[in-house]
């Protein structure tokens, strides 16, 4: 990544002296191109670093943070919960509650 943002960089803004010098041997286009290959360069540079630095950051948040544990850790159901469940009345409600029931149950099922 560095290696491609120097690339960058460096052909970026030989494309702005090459328009700066026609655009000075008399091509009134190239006044435009010779402003907007430097932003592209001044563009590359602030993606470069801004990339830099959220690895860095990454790097020390991972190295403050322990280790995570490898394997599937299934949340903790309490039972006592799906009976606190309201009953609106609403058959599009009650089903769907107990859909989630039945999901909480048996959580290595498919439903369908």
């Amino acid at each position: 990544m560095h290696a491609i943002a120097l690339l960058l960089v460096t052909v970026f803004l030989g494309l702005g002296w090459w328009q700066y010098t026609r655009a000075t041997a008399g091509n009134a286009l190239s006044w435009g191109y010779m402003f907007q290959w430097p932003l592209f360069a001044i563009f590359t540079f602030a993606f470069w670093l801004r990339e830099v630095r959220t690895a860095a950051k990454g790097m020390e948040k991972a190295e403050s943070q322990p280790p995570l544990t490898s394997g599937f850790e299934p949340a903790t159901v309490h039972a006592d919960r799906h009976d606190a469940v309201d009953s609106t009345g609403d058959a599009a409600t009650d089903e769907y509650n107990q859909y989630l029931k039945w999901l909480s149950e048996n959580p290595h099922r498919r439903p369908y």
